[in-house]
């Protein structure tokens, strides 16, 4: 997949979700107490994921990568919404398979990077 450039990023604690959904060949169902927003950079970010085999079948290791606007923390355990600049939203992680996220900051500089291991790729978010 090629690089995708990240609009916004919320993210809400497995503690949180309410419901998780994956609909066949659609994407997935997630409502949540509250999504938190992350103050990024515009276009800061980007989204991309490869798939590798192994013994157990195919995985996608999904990586994303965002620059802060401030040092917010995020809680371990985390589902992922992400808005592209095209229009979609995606959830990256579930209940059972949260990420993990990586946070830098220097001086000048707060980033985010999410390197995450799944056995789906990013699913879409269907809205009712």
């Amino acid at each position: 997949m090629a690089i995708q450039i990240i609009e916004s990023i919320s993210f809400a604690t497995v503690r949180d979700v309410l419901e998780f959904e994956k609909i066949p060949d659609k994407g997935v169902n997630v409502t949540v107490r509250e999504w938190k927003d992350l103050a990024i950079h515009p276009a800061s970010g980007d989204l991309s994921f490869n798939t590798k085999s192994d013994a157990s079948g195919i995985l996608y290791n999904i990586g994303i990568q965002a620059r802060l606007k401030n040092n917010n923390p995020v809680g371990d355990e985390c589902i992922f919404k992400i808005k592209l600049c095209a229009g979609k939203e995606l959830i990256v992680g579930s209940p059972f398979i949260p990420v993990t996220i990586l946070q830098n900051s220097s001086l000048s500089l707060t980033s985010i990077r999410i390197d995450h291991i799944s056995p789906t790729p990013p699913l879409e978010l269907i809205t009712n």
